[in-house]
């Protein structure tokens, strides 16, 4: 038999299992041949290519994981080859750190925070897709279906979830935290803050609004400072908190207390002077011009927040997140289309990540940084040129924080952008 006719001989059968052949027979020429036809994928074959590709990102990641640091008979045996020329004329008295354990530490580490965030991914994809499903389901007449998701959007606005231990929550935020190299470092710059524009009253305690930059994709920053200042409202889009009911039952389980940004809403919690309180200021469209490599944000156009602090007497405390750009890549471009699909509270976004789960964010350094206090005074009705004014003052503190908050990061060198 000749061996050209060989890898003629058997062919993948189209039927399930994957692994069945079947022979073929041979043909007198060899001038024809055989178109090759892919079979399509039965749920274990999915399951063995799902687990192979998560085995291979971990393998991956091996490399990536820091060795045991230097102790201080290394950084004394290192002097000693300084002032000596070379010659070591003693050893160091405990063995080095076992390098293969190490590495099995952060290897382990890397696979529980690749758990929570393929959690948090799955939650967030879900709680984008939902209203469509609805849709979806009225107009294919799913009745059961459509019932199920009404049913799930009344849940939140209707019973109060607990939140779990303060144990469980912290440690979720760990597990999250630890994808990133470094972790997160959450810190305070600039601790001296702008001359009061008037003097507080006797007894007065300040109320503070936390406004973070940048959007991203996830709002890294949003999700740390919750977890630092446990008493803070995060006030979300009214999109996410109306018509998101997975977002708000795990944020509730979570401990974090939720608000909307909408305007009856907002000016309903500050007349209730709730504080501290928490927003994203630049919203969808801060999100929707993220750039890998670029620092942006969009205040161009965003006064509101500015008129709200004014006239209910909130001090705003600007916050960056060094590193939120860096872990999605998401294409640039087509933005009057972009900008409309935001008007329609619909992230305009095609985020990119890690190379084997794009859901899940490149490791990169990241570092919160919070601002001092930018005080501002209490006007009843503050006018156009009263609210650009203190417009003006915020995105200069904003851009102060940025300063001092890229030191020593990658981000270092590169200007803020104003959209």
């Amino acid at each position: 038999m000749s061996w050209g006719l060989l890898p003629r001989l058997w062919r993948p059968q189209l039927s399930r299992p994957l692994l069945r052949l079947a022979p073929l027979k041979p043909t007198a020429g060899l001038t024809r041949t055989t178109p090759l036809r892919i079979p399509s994928l039965g749920r274990f074959s999915r399951t063995l290519l799902l687990g192979g590709a998560v085995a291979a990102s971990l393998a991956s990641l091996e490399t990536s994981v820091r060795c045991a640091p230097a102790t201080s008979q290394d950084t004394g045996l290192a002097l000693a080859l300084a002032n000596d020329g070379g010659k070591v004329t003693s050893k160091p008295t405990q063995p080095p750190k076992d390098v293969k354990a190490t590495r099995g530490v952060g290897i382990g580490r890397i696979a529980v925070a690749m758990v929570c965030w393929s959690v948090f991914a799955s939650l967030w994809f879900v709680s984008i897709t939902m209203p469509a499903a609805l849709v979806w389901s009225l107009a294919t007449a799913k009745w059961k279906l459509m019932s199920a998701l009404l049913a799930a959007y009344c849940f939140p606005h209707v019973i109060t979830v607990p939140a779990l231990p303060r144990s469980a929550t912290h440690a979720f935020w760990g597990g999250l935290q630890g994808w990133f190299p470094e972790g997160m470092e959450v810190l305070y710059v600039g601790t001296t803050p702008e001359p009061e524009p008037e003097p507080p009253s006797k007894g007065e305690k300040r109320k503070r609004l936390f406004c973070i930059h940048p959007h991203g994709i996830y709002t890294l920053g949003a999700l740390a400072l919750p977890d630092h200042v446990p008493e803070v409202r995060l006030c979300i889009a009214p999109y996410l908190y109306h018509f998101a009911p997975v977002f708000r039952v795990v944020a509730e389980l979570l401990g974090v207390k939720l608000g909307s940004t909408g305007p009856r809403d907002l000016k309903r919690l500050m007349e209730k002077e709730n504080s501290p309180m928490a927003i994203v200021p630049g919203g969808f469209e801060e999100a929707t011009v993220t750039c890998r490599f670029t620092e942006r944000v969009f205040l161009k156009t965003r006064a509101g927040f500015i008129k709200y602090a004014l006239r209910h007497g909130y001090d705003l405390v600007p916050c960056f997140t060094v590193g939120d750009s860096d872990m999605f890549s998401n294409p640039q471009g087509a933005w009057k289309f972009r900008w409309w699909l935001n008007g329609l509270s619909i992230p305009a976004v095609l985020p990119w990540g890690f190379p084997v789960l794009p859901l899940l964010p490149k490791r990169v350094h990241v570092k919160l940084a919070i601002g001092p206090p930018l005080h501002m005074p209490h006007i009843e009705n503050p006018t156009r040129e009263e609210v650009e004014k203190h417009r003006k003052r915020y995105v200069a503190a904003l851009q102060a924080t940025y300063a001092e908050a890229i030191r020593g990061t990658p981000s270092a060198g590169r200007p803020l952008e104003i959209w």
